[in-house]
């Protein structure tokens, strides 16, 4: 007689799905995670890698509020972080070949304040700025696009500004808010990137938290209309398996 042999696999994977939109055409990325009060702030981003950002005054990491993982970056009206003068923020000239993204999420701490939010200006006409002014994002590089938006106090928003084309664009939570302007060159940039202030003449600083900035190359992210932002942190890859079960059975 002869004896047959059956082996029987059981295979359970597990697995977490994150977000994509860490790539080589993000040369920013910082989750703002870590201890509370840490001062470490450092660039995720497959394309930048560009280390630890220098904190001035006190920014700090609050684990009181994130929009995900441990911690976002809260400044107070007078702290800021920056990254020094980089090629990388350098986002093109105006005329139709150059895509980009900047976004991040944002929240107001008790009262809305006008503030700097992402920038590289310098305060004498060079380098460009995202921030909010006079209840709207104003976008300023040489000449400037301004969306009409009224946010309010202690309410977590994801904003993207989106260059495709010669179109430029301003989401507030995924919606288009104001309408869509015209072309902006970005290359008009020496200076050192900041987050948290619009520039070192006039300051006008932010007063709340900022979290998952990010800063995209060469793309516009496909967020040319209505879109929903991302559930998750940005990350390599849009899934990845934690854990995994195999059970042999032989018969």
């Amino acid at each position: 007689m002869r004896k047959l042999l059956f082996t029987i696999v059981l295979c359970f994977v597990c697995s977490v799905l994150f977000a994509d939109g860490n790539d080589t055409e993000a040369v920013l990325l910082l989750h703002c995670d870590g201890a509370d009060t840490s001062t470490t702030f450092t660039d995720e981003s497959i394309g930048g890698d560009h280390g630890n950002a220098t904190v001035v005054n006190d920014a700090q990491v609050d684990t009181a509020q994130k929009v995900f993982g441990t911690g976002s970056l809260y400044v107070d009206g007078t702290d800021y972080i920056y990254y020094a003068t980089d090629t990388d923020w350098n986002l093109g000239p105006a005329g139709g070949s150059n895509d980009w993204v900047v976004d991040f999420r944002v929240r107001f701490d008790t009262s809305v304040t006008n503030g700097g939010l992402v920038s590289t200006y310098d305060g004498a006409g060079n380098g460009w700025y995202i921030m909010f002014y006079s209840n709207s994002i104003q976008l300023w590089s040489g000449s400037n696009l301004v969306f009409a938006w009224t946010p309010s106090a202690d309410t977590w928003y994801h904003v993207a500004v989106v260059h495709s084309s010669t179109s430029t664009y301003c989401f507030v939570n995924g919606t288009a808010i104001g309408s869509t302007l015209g072309d902006i060159a970005m290359d008009n940039d020496s200076k050192a990137l900041q987050i948290g202030r619009r520039d070192s003449v006039d300051g006008i600083y932010h007063l709340g938290w900022i979290d998952e900035i990010r800063i995209s190359k060469g793309t516009d992210r496909g967020w040319t209309s209505n879109f929903t932002p991302p559930t998750e942190a940005y990350s390599a890859g849009g899934g990845v398996a934690v854990g995994q079960l195999i059970n042999v059975i032989t018969l």
